[in-house]
């Protein structure tokens, strides 16, 4: 089964890497968002599955987007994507996350952390076409 998917992330070269890995694993990309405002308004119009946030963004940060998205959304998972440490996080910041992802990131972080949160969706590997 394919999980639908969002990228949040303010810029384009990251958004087309992680699309990158998902698509040859057969994942879908129901929406691209550049800042934590347009990912508010993209989650309640496609309701994805998994929501990759990146923590700094304009307009809206990661943090503050994905909590007003687990407000809205309780059934996404939301995965921090960002060059920031767990411990930077103010307060309880990285309760909002059901993983983090350290940029620079390898297909196999991706990957990894898709099937820790997915695990009844079968096998999660990129195909060789």
């Amino acid at each position: 089964m394919s999980i639908r998917y969002m990228i949040v992330d303010d810029t384009v070269f990251v958004r087309e890497l992680v699309k990158a890995v998902m698509k040859p694993a057969g994942h879908i990309c129901v929406a691209e968002a550049a800042d934590g405002v347009e990912a508010l308004t993209l989650t309640s119009q496609t309701l994805p599955d998994l929501i990759f946030m990146d923590l700094v963004m304009p307009r809206m940060n990661g943090v503050n987007s994905a909590k007003a998205i687990r407000e809205m959304w309780p059934e996404a998972r939301i995965v921090a994507f960002t060059t920031m440490e767990k411990g930077d996080l103010p307060g309880a910041g990285d309760d909002f996350f059901d993983g983090w992802i350290s940029k620079p990131f390898d297909k196999e972080q991706i990957l990894n952390t898709i099937r820790s949160l997915f695990p009844n969706e079968g096998k999660t590997e990129a195909r060789n076409d």
